[in-house]
């Protein structure tokens, strides 16, 4: 299980990233599930250049080529070393809800509500009441929660099929 948590270590970096290039280069499209006070605020903002925008697409595509290596690594290494069902759903359980549970706490609490990390990229947003609404995005969050659980399930079932 080790690997399991380095690869939720690897996960996790590439999160951290995947939003940083959003925030730096396409800003219109990180913000979209911000709370609607904030996401008025950078929608109205100018575009960036066309280039930016471009390289940010570029990396985000690299981005989430990267993340998919790590579910795609997570199952072949499971089925190299022949995991049972309940181990695969064990790793896949940790992967997914431990990215949701990084998301909630990480992203949603502490840099949206707490740091204020946002309004030093969004100056505009300073003063907005949705930085104040940690549950703004809970029944979404609960949602993914349980579709995770559910992915989980299945790929392990994909997994275990002799």
């Amino acid at each position: 299980m080790l690997v399991t948590f380095i690869q939720l270590a690897i996960l996790l970096v590439l999160v951290v990233i995947i939003l940083t290039v959003g925030v730096a280069f396409i800003p219109k499209i990180a913000v979209l599930s911000a709370p609607q006070d904030i996401k008025e605020k950078i929608l109205e903002r100018p575009d960036y250049p066309k280039w930016k925008t471009i390289l940010g697409i570029i990396l985000l595509i690299g981005l989430f080529l990267a993340v998919l290596g790590i579910f795609i690594w997570a199952g072949v290494d499971a089925k190299n070393n022949n995991y049972s069902f309940g181990l695969i759903l064990l790793r896949y359980l940790i992967l997914l809800e431990g990215y949701k549970i990084f998301d909630m706490v990480c992203f949603d609490w502490l840099l949206l509500t707490k740091l204020n990390i946002f309004q030093k990229f969004f100056p505009e947003t300073i003063g907005c009441k949705g930085y104040e609404k940690y549950g703004f995005n809970l029944k979404s969050q609960i949602v993914k929660i349980i579709i995770f659980a559910i992915i989980s399930l299945i790929i392990a079932f994909c997994l275990t099929i002799k």
